[in-house]
């Protein structure tokens, strides 16, 4: 990026490789944000000579405005609070609970603050119909493939809501017997210690 920053430099599809590139730049490599904000501007100024728009904006859609509410909180957010508001902006529950973990395991999104922050938002829709477990399984069932998301950061969820109670070990130690593919080692080790949690707290 800092050697070939003009590789960056484009208007037209700035808006959908601005946060992905931003949650790739660690806390600690100030280069990188400095040459990130010099990118960023010159796109946007790009942007408006070309299109004659004062700025870019973000595709309005009920998931991206939960996303873009996620992306600014943190774990000492208001949860309720939180969970009241990504609701409003998708009311479809199990929508909303699958854009959540997709945010949470995603592969773009650094550090381990999201993992937290998705099961605590997670728990404050647990008290409704069913619990969690349908919205959840009908994710995992939708996703057998798993692409784009961090096996890791996925596990690490599901088993912070196993361990609050708020995901049934049961429906849970189903879907990983019915996954069957297990072959890779990672996959394995995290089913190895997601299993043993689910059974040791059913």
């Amino acid at each position: 990026m800092i050697s070939h920053s003009s590789l960056f430099l484009m208007p037209r599809l700035w808006y959908l490789c601005d946060p992905i590139l931003r949650n790739c730049i660690g806390p600690d490599e100030p280069a990188l944000h400095e040459c990130f904000g010099r990118i960023s501007k010159r796109n946007l100024r790009l942007l408006t000579t070309v299109s004659h728009e004062p700025v870019w904006r973000v595709p309005d859609t009920p998931r991206q405005r939960v996303i873009s509410v996620l992306d600014s909180v943190s774990v000492d957010s208001n949860f309720p609070l939180l969970a009241s508001d990504c609701l409003g902006k998708m009311e479809d529950l199990d929508s909303l609970v699958a854009v959540c973990l997709e945010w949470g395991s995603s592969l773009y999104r650094n550090g381990e603050e999201n993992i937290y922050i998705c099961a605590r938002l997670l728990r404050q829709y647990s008290k409704g119909r069913n619990g969690l477990d349908v919205s959840i399984m009908s994710f995992l069932a939708a996703k057998p493939r798993l692409e784009g998301l961090s096996i890791a950061k996925l596990f690490r969820i599901l088993t912070e809501l196993l361990r609050s109670k708020h995901l049934a070990p049961g429906r849970y130690v189903s879907w990983i017997m019915d996954r069957g593919n297990l072959r890779e080692p990672l996959m394995a080790d995290q089913v190895t210690r997601s299993l043993a949690f689910a059974c040791w707290t059913a």
